[in-house]
């Protein structure tokens, strides 16, 4: 199976599932997927949004039930907590939309949402707000990153596998860095 195969079989599964756990670098791949024909970028926007808001409202709904005992189970998450609460506390509603572009905040911030009280119909409307806004641009920037991409490199097909193994690897990377500095910070 050739990449390309691969992509149009498998590509909006992965997204889907990718955004669910990951998010940023697996919805980058799908835009520039998208650039290169692979797959259809409202489709890549419509999917990603679609998943961000179920790991949200999964997410809101574990604060709801289980989010104190959760925290005091894992005291590493107290710090973020406080940051995130703090900046709900000063921007209740520009919080819950924006929150997604608030890197190394994202997950924890659905937590605190669940665990703050906020009520369903005011978080719903606002974090489908966010969701869009952050799925249209992650994705977009991937698709400009093909755009500029393919007017640099005149054969794109001939490198396409070696720029999509560096986007995961960049990401894994990046992912793997903060993980590493949250776990020191966390033993400091």
């Amino acid at each position: 199976m050739t990449l390309e195969e691969f992509i149009t079989s498998y590509g909006y599964v992965a997204l889907f599932v990718g955004v669910l756990l990951e998010g940023e670098t697996i919805l980058v791949l799908a835009g520039f997927a998208a650039h290169r024909g692979y797959l259809s970028l409202p489709v890549v926007i419509g999917l990603a949004c679609a998943a961000t808001l179920i790991g949200d409202q999964v997410i809101f709904t574990f604060g709801r039930w289980r989010g104190r005992p959760f925290v005091q189970k894992h005291a590493a998450l107290e710090r973020k907590l406080r940051k995130a609460t703090a900046l709900l506390d000063r921007h209740h509603a520009l919080f819950i939309v924006g929150r997604r572009f608030l890197y190394g905040l994202r997950t924890v911030s659905s937590l605190v949402l669940g665990m703050s009280g906020v009520p369903l119909a005011q978080f719903v409307p606002l974090n489908a707000l966010g969701a869009l806004m952050w799925a249209g641009a992650v994705a977009t920037l991937g698709y400009l990153f093909g755009a500029v991409f393919a007017a640099f490199v005149t054969e794109v097909e001939h490198v396409e596998k070696e720029v999509i193994v560096g986007i995961v690897v960049a990401g894994a990377v990046f992912w793997l860095a903060r993980f590493v500095m949250a776990r020191a910070r966390t033993r400091a």
